[in-house]
């Protein structure tokens, strides 16, 4: 009975251990991919507004 519990308790204790550190992987960042963009700015013109519609024409040639 004694040798159930103490086998019980460490496979508890391990589980519980994976995941903690399974936490502290996933939070720590581990794997996150960065992405930067470069805006062109030759590109841009200011246009008067349309009742609410932004015309992207010019922008997403």
């Amino acid at each position: 009975m004694k040798k159930n519990m103490i086998a019980g308790f460490s496979v508890v204790a391990v589980i519980l251990a994976g995941f903690i550190c399974f936490c502290v992987w996933f939070l720590s960042g581990t794997g996150s991919t960065y992405y930067y963009s470069q805006i062109d700015n030759t590109k841009i013109e200011q246009v008067e507004s349309k009742g609410g519609v932004i015309n992207f024409s010019g922008i997403m040639s």
